[in-house]
């Protein structure tokens, strides 16, 4: 590989963090202010779940472990926020808050 894919693979990675750290927890966040999933947020953690495993494989493909790395956080991130959403909607928004959010 040369110095400017590898530098292209890692800003890609970094970024790719950055969005998945960011984002988890402010849907975490947004489902227990407002008791219910949105479908939007469902559907935009579900297409990304599905981009990010493409993603993977096609690392897995190409053996390049920045790809892989950095795209198999994206699939747990949103299948773990995907996995959340599910739970609130089976328990209907019946789920004390103050469990998830503690003051410190």
């Amino acid at each position: 590989m040369n110095n400017t894919l590898v530098l292209v693979a890692s800003f890609a990675f970094v970024f790719t963090a950055i969005n998945q750290v960011i984002s988890l927890p402010t849907g975490i966040r947004t489902i227990l202010n407002e008791q219910l999933p949105t479908p939007l947020l469902i559907v935009l953690h579900a297409v990304g779940c599905l981009m990010y495993g493409g993603w993977c494989v096609y690392g897995f493909l190409k053996s390049d472990p920045a790809m892989i790395i950095g795209c198999c956080l994206g699939v747990m991130c949103s299948l773990s926020m995907l996995i959340f959403a599910a739970w609130a909607k089976i328990n209907k928004g019946n789920f004390d808050k103050k469990h998830f959010l503690k003051n410190k």
